[in-house]
């Protein structure tokens, strides 16, 4: 599903579509540096500017042959409906070039960037152009400040910093114990952190332990909350709904250790949800983009239906199931708002469903690209994952999946 590329057919005609290759870089979300040139990747067509971050800030949205980047010449980029204004503050046209679209004083107290990280301020760079920065009380009033304990503006004004009186009563305390300042953040130092967690009254990990790894991620936590040593999972809701009442490593979990065995990856037939949001700024965001191959088109609920929501996946062929590979969170860049990774939230909680049965109940780590969840192999051609749970993001409070791969024993 191009639905990227579909919204911005509606303003510019039919683009070119970027480069597979070089789609998911940093140079081409930056800078609009998405298609293949013998080697690299660069710029060769006005759908890869338009699918910049450059151009969601700053207005710089114009490709011009023979150029290695992404230039801005329209005010109409600047107004007040368009996405640097509305999000970001910059509501003024300066000269053509690389910044275009630069912030006003009232664009900065009006912009998302004000509500959700508290740069409400239009403050001078060195070469004297205007940027939405920090502000004492845009940072008191800010979501950051609410969700993650950053309430005072650092010392170079530059964005909102730490505040070590705020993580008792942020989201981050009551949602993953986060409750003590440490290091310029808010974290679990020890047990009550963790036990006054949802962690621990969702997932049962009620415990804090140091130097901890997943073996089912492909990175490392250096700290993590784990499932008690005694009675580890008993009470907690995972076991209650789910059944997932035995220590597994450091989960809870259907089984005391997952069998294992050599996956790839199988065909999917067809996918659905019990619930979509509505097309979005003319995207959409439906359960197909997640079998799609693209990282920059999402399936997200409604907004309007609470948790629990369920997938179903039928494959094209009975399968030994062992598992799925999970992208969480938005991957996308959107023509209105650019950049929106982990902006909407990410599913927290998922249990896999084979036969009709629970086989297992994961939780889902933050700011990871892809897991991989595990489960004893079985015999099905339908599998249904059941959301329970989410995070919130830095806009909006509900998520959305990127992709999802089904792995079967080889």
């Amino acid at each position: 599903m191009i639905g990227l590329l579909l919204a911005l057919s509606l303003t510019f005609g039919e683009p070119e579509i970027p480069s597979t290759r070089c789609h998911f870089t940093s140079v081409c979300a930056t800078s609009g540096k998405c298609d293949d040139m013998g080697g690299m990747c660069g710029t060769t067509s006005q759908a890869s500017c338009q699918a910049s971050f450059r151009c969601a800030v700053m207005g710089s949205c114009k490709w011009v042959t023979g150029k290695a980047a992404c230039y801005g010449d329209d005010p109409g980029k600047c107004a007040a409906d368009q996405s640097p204004c509305r999000f970001y503050g910059n509501c003024k046209a300066g000269k053509p070039g690389l910044h275009y679209c630069q912030a006003t004083m009232d664009g900065c107290r009006k912009s998302e960037v004000c509500r959700a990280e508290g740069r409400c301020a239009a403050k001078r760079a060195y070469d004297g152009s205007l940027w939405c920065r920090a502000s004492p009380k845009g940072c008191r009033e800010s979501l950051d400040c609410k969700r993650r304990g950053n309430c005072v503006m650092s010392r170079d004004g530059e964005s909102c910093d730490h505040d070590p009186r705020a993580c008792a009563d942020s989201y981050e305390c009551r949602e993953f114990g986060s409750c003590q300042s440490n290091g310029g953040m808010c974290a679990f130092l020890e047990n009550s952190d963790c036990r006054q967690s949802r962690k621990c009254s969702t997932y049962g990990l009620c415990e804090y332990n140091y130097q901890y790894c997943d073996p089912n991620d492909r990175s490392c936590a250096r700290t993590a909350c784990v499932p008690a040593n005694k009675e580890p999972c008993t009470g907690s809701e995972v076991c209650t709904r789910f059944g997932a009442c035995q220590r597994n490593t450091n989960r809870c979990s259907t089984v005391a250790v997952t069998p294992t065995c050599v996956t790839k990856v199988v065909k999917v037939k067809s996918i659905s949800a019990s619930t979509t949001q509505p097309d979005w700024s003319g995207i959409s965001l439906s359960a197909s983009n997640l079998i799609d191959g693209r990282y920059d088109s999402s399936w997200a609920p409604a907004p309007d239906v609470v948790a629990p929501h369920r997938l179903r996946i039928e494959l094209v062929a009975a399968a030994k199931v062992a598992g799925i590979r999970i992208a969480p969170g938005f991957h996308r860049i959107d023509p209105n708002e650019g950049i929106l990774a982990h902006a909407s939230g990410t599913p927290r909680g998922v249990a896999i469903y084979a036969n009709g049965t629970v086989q297992d109940v994961f939780e889902l780590r933050r700011n990871i690209q892809w897991q991989s969840l595990l489960i004893a192999p079985v015999d099905t051609q339908v599998i249904e994952l059941e959301i329970f749970d989410s995070i919130v993001g830095q806009r909006f409070d509900h998520y959305a999946v990127t992709e999802l791969e089904v792995l079967a024993c080889e």
